[in-house]
């Protein structure tokens, strides 16, 4: 206790001292720096960031914050420096809560951060993000969580807090950005979760910037998320009541928009899905993905609870009539997965190869994904009634993994709390699923699945030299060349046949080979998983090593 006493009074002196001798005083006191220290996602991302904190002192008067190339070798003390101003501050529960927006920055650049006063000792430690690419072709990544719904730090926190340590060591200094759809904490009002459920983060917030949603533990009164993971600008302007969370981006080749759950019913929800429409239209991005907390098509409970009826039935048509490919959700506190079309109905998608169900054609319907990330409660499924005009089916029998938190819940491990790597590229969406066991705190991989866009096909052109392999379009079709040509229309082929027309297969009809049967130029067959077709007449030649000459090739 003296020891205590005497750093209390030690302080006391020193700064009565500075103030007699006239020192100049900093915006806010050097004890108290800048703590909850957070990036969250823009409308341009390639671009700028927002950059929000929490400090105790209640006499802030500034917000400033700085910004350095990460490539930087002096680092804050570069003359590349960029420092970004704002008098956004909210004072609440004791704490004030600072936003500055950076702007003007590079894309695909990562960038180191801090916030403060300005002053030597007034600085933050420092965070980093990196602006999103906007190359189509280039590939990126980000963690998927949902429902950490923080609560207390003696129950479901120590689950959670393991189901982060595992996800940050994983996947913090590997993926892009951070999604987390909805219900941070249990209690928005509450300050003292929010701290500790930074605490519990392992920096991760402050390490990837954040593409947040709302969620129903989110919305208390005030909106305290807006305080760590502010709302875009853009979300007051989208719809006439200037809904928040409602919001959209790009990165590399997928568009991204976010709506707002809380908004169930009526005009704010008639309002979300015109945007959505006029949104989604305008995006020419190859992937189209869709972000918002409560899932309309989740493997649990809340499955008939009257707000997703509601939501479902406004949303459902809409999202398989934009050509939406996966819909990220919460909410319902299970783990479940399937594509679903507009009226409810299942979508069956067609696998790559027939041995391996994990990596499917992007079918015409939208994948909806639901995931829980929290400890602090597990829902089950219910025997449930479809009411008339729900695009809704029974059973669930419109997932294709459904909820395992009953078998889960009586097994000697517990239930799964888990979080996702979600990666994207120009032709793949993977999502790589682990989960934190809740009665033994194993880490352990769930599964990976893949969605996968066939290649568009470039229109022939008699001007273009083609070689063995190359595939066009001409005239609504498909073909494929077999050795070199130039000026040989594919419709006639040419005098020996150069091209063949590449109609739809079903890998299910794809044989095995065999190696007494006769295969010709174009004939495919499977061969330890692996798919190959002839590039001329063989027999006996092992695909895998594909015989003297060369005569199979592996088709990817």
């Amino acid at each position: 206790m003296k020891t205590k006493e005497k750093k209390k009074t030690s302080f006391v002196l020193s700064s009565v001292l500075a103030i007699s001798l006239g020192v100049a005083q900093p915006i806010f006191a050097a004890e108290t720096p800048p703590a909850v220290i957070t990036s969250t996602v823009t409308e341009n991302p390639n671009s700028s960031m927002k950059l929000s904190w929490e400090t105790r002192d209640l006499d802030v008067t500034k917000a400033i914050a700085q910004v350095v190339k990460k490539s930087d070798a002096k680092k804050f003390a570069s003359k590349h420096v960029k420092t970004f101003t704002s008098n956004d501050i909210v004072f609440k529960n004791n704490r004030a809560y600072s936003k500055v927006s950076a702007t003007q920055l590079e894309e695909g650049t990562e960038y180191l951060y801090r916030v403060g006063d300005g002053t030597d000792k007034g600085w933050s430690d420092k965070g980093q993000f990196k602006t999103a690419s906007t190359d189509e072709e280039k590939e990126f990544s980000f963690l998927y969580l949902s429902d950490t719904q923080y609560s207390s730090a003696s129950t479901d926190g120590k689950k959670t807090e393991q189901m982060l340590k595992n996800a940050t060591s994983q996947f913090k200094d590997s993926v892009d950005f951070t999604y987390l759809a909805g219900d941070f904490t249990d209690k928005a009002n509450n300050p003292d979760q929010w701290d500790t459920f930074f605490n519990l983060s392992q920096n991760l917030f402050q390490d990837t910037f954040m593409v947040p949603v709302i969620g129903n533990h989110d919305s208390a009164s005030g909106l305290y998320l807006d305080n760590y993971f502010p709302s875009p600008e853009s979300a007051k302007e989208n719809t006439a009541n200037e809904s928040s969370y409602v919001y959209s981006f790009d990165y590399g080749s997928a568009h991204f928009a976010s709506l707002n759950t809380e908004h169930s019913s009526g005009e704010k929800l008639e309002e979300q899905v015109e945007w959505l429409k006029k949104d989604m239209e305008a995006s020419d991005k190859k992937w189209k993905i869709v972000l918002f907390h409560k899932s309309i098509y989740p493997g649990a409970s809340h499955i008939t609870d009257s707000d997703i009826i509601r939501l479902r039935t406004a949303l459902s048509p809409v999202l398989d009539e934009l050509n939406v490919d996966a819909v990220l959700s919460g909410h319902d506190h299970v783990y479940s997965r399937g594509f679903v079309n507009g009226d409810g109905s299942k979508e069956n998608a067609q696998p790559v190869k027939p041995t391996d169900l994990s990596t499917v054609y992007a079918p015409d319907a939208p994948l909806y994904y639901t995931i829980v990330s929290g400890g602090l409660k597990f829902y089950n499924p219910k025997n449930y009634s479809v009411t008339t005009g729900d695009p809704l089916i029974p059973n669930y029998d419109f997932l294709d993994v459904k909820s395992t938190n009953v078998e889960d819940a009586a097994s000697a491990d517990g239930n799964k709390i888990t979080y996702s790597e979600v990666t994207v590229s120009d032709e793949k969406i993977t999502f790589d699923t682990y989960y934190t066991t809740t009665k033994t705190n194993d880490n352990r991989h769930l599964e990976t699945f893949s969605i996968v866009k066939e290649k568009e096909h470039e229109t022939w052109s008699p001007d273009k030299v083609y070689v063995a392999g190359d595939r066009v379009s001409h005239d609504g079709r498909v073909f494929e060349a077999k050795w070199w040509t130039k000026g040989e229309n594919p419709l006639k082929s040419g005098q020996w046949d150069v091209w063949k027309e590449i109609k739809d297969e079903n890998p299910n009809e794809i044989p095995e080979w065999n190696a007494s049967d006769i295969y010709v130029a174009g004939d495919k067959a499977y061969y330890n998983g692996e798919l190959y077709e002839a590039k001329w007449w063989t027999r006996g030649d092992n695909p895998s090593k594909s015989g003297q000459w060369d005569v199979w090739k592996k088709v990817k």
